[in-house]
């Protein structure tokens, strides 16, 4: 298996690790009140935009050769710490 192969095994891992987590975030705005629902479904609709742009950059690094590997890589570190951050932002809206 190549670097470029395993990186992508870890990055959609990450991704689906916070898609679980966009989803119990779901779950919990369910059972808030009106006005957190509306913050929380707004967030929770960015976070969507966020994992499109994250599935847009793993199509690229899939179908790119090695020798782009590395700046695709980049790329995809990127708009996975943007989802992660977003999503913690999120959370942490929600607790308070």
């Amino acid at each position: 298996m190549t670097s470029k192969e395993q990186y992508q095994q870890l990055a959609e891992a990450k991704l689906e690790e916070t898609v679980a987590q966009i989803q119990q975030l779901k779950a919990q705005a369910k059972q808030g009140d009106a006005k957190v629902r509306i913050e929380i479904d707004r967030q929770i609709d960015q976070l969507q935009d966020r994992k499109a742009q994250v599935e847009n950059k793993l199509s690229d690094l899939k179908n790119a050769g090695e020798d782009a590997f590395a700046e695709l890589k980049a790329g995809v570190e990127t708009a996975l710490n943007d989802m992660k951050s977003a999503l913690e932002e999120a959370t942490a809206k929600f607790k308070t």
